[in-house]
């Protein structure tokens, strides 16, 4: 089993204290070397401390020895990366405010460095911001900007429709990119899971468009909310058909449908639920997402002013009772 955060010699929880001391070290380190010449008229200093940091962490990090300097080198690296805008302004290149459009400036450094790293920590971060500028490309840029973009809650739609699409594809079906899969796959897993959670876009469903907006038609509803479901049954269909299993082991998750096409918050909880049955090994850090992902959603979406609450008691009540149902069924079915 493949995870970003287990390596071997070391016990996790000692890891973790290596990993978190060493972070700490170096932003210890980068305040003490940086933050002195360029708050004191020094900023030319950045053209000599952003291919320092950047160079000296990825030379540390690709020791890749398990070791502290190892983790030191992590966020060296990227704080390196991080001053590119300082370096773009100080180079005199000003046919932009490079600080409105830190995900063009972190791009390609971050794409670069995810593939060529060797330290799996290092190519974990570079390709979470890597799926964070995805993601943010992929649902629009006007939003950010404040321009009037409701026709753009087609492109959260679409993006949602196809990060379900391509986790699927990287859990099931894995191409053969080594660590750099795993860490984009998890990247990308917890930046959908996160922000649909987060609510962190949610404007970009205008008002009105039934995908959780009170009195939206059943048009509308399907308009915006079948894509993803759609994708979503199609990931399921293809694992019962790949594990053989019987077709009423979909029963419950069809029975939970209706939940993800009334609201985004159920779709990557039942994703992930899902992909932890099949992946080898029954994925638990998958499942412990998932779960904890689905009981998040369902206290959050009880209390959201989105539909009436009478409407989303009914709802819950009927997925339950039919969940209770088909709970006994398979019961019996697989004693028989």
């Amino acid at each position: 089993m493949s995870t970003i955060s287990m390596k071997q010699g070391l016990p996790l929880a000692v890891r973790g204290l290596q990993g978190v001391g060493a972070w700490i070290c170096a932003i210890l380190l980068m305040v003490a070397i940086a933050v002195g010449p360029v708050m004191m008229s020094g900023e030319h200093s950045v053209l000599v401390l952003a291919p320092l940091f950047a160079a000296g962490g990825y030379w540390l990090a690709a020791r890749n020895d398990d070791g502290f300097l190892a983790d030191l080198g992590v966020p060296l690296c990227m704080a390196g990366l991080g001053l590119l805008p300082l370096v773009l302004e100080q180079l005199g290149v000003r046919q932009h405010d490079w600080w409105d459009s830190l995900d063009y400036v972190y791009a390609g450094p971050s794409l670069l460095v995810w593939w060529f790293a060797r330290n799996r920590q290092l190519q974990f971060v570079a390709a979470l911001v890597l799926a964070m500028i995805g993601w943010y490309w992929l649902g629009g840029r006007e939003p950010w900007y404040g321009y009037d973009s409701a026709g753009l809650v087609y492109a959260g739609v679409l993006r949602d429709t196809l990060v379900v699409v391509l986790l699927a594809w990287w859990w099931l079906l894995p191409p053969s990119w080594g660590e750099r899969l795993a860490a984009l796959r998890w990247a990308l897993g917890l930046v959908a899971l996160g922000m649909t959670l987060g609510g962190i876009d949610s404007f970009l469903r205008p008002e009105g468009s039934g995908a959780g907006a009170v009195g939206g038609t059943l048009l509308q509803v399907l308009q915006f909310g079948m894509p993803p479901a759609l994708a979503l049954l199609g990931v399921m269909a293809y694992g019962i058909r790949r594990e053989q299993l019987p077709l009423r082991w979909l029963a419950p998750w069809l029975a939970v449908l209706p939940l993800v096409l009334m609201s985004p918050l159920f779709l990557y909880p039942l994703l992930f639920l899902w992909l932890a049955m099949l992946v080898p090994g029954r994925h638990r850090l998958l499942n412990g997402l998932g779960g904890a992902g689905a009981v998040y959603a369902f206290s959050r979406f009880y209390y959201l002013l989105d539909w009436p609450l009478l409407l989303k008691g009914v709802v819950l009540l009927g997925a339950g009772s039919v969940l209770l149902l088909l709970a006994w069924v398979l019961r019996r079915g697989s004693q028989a």
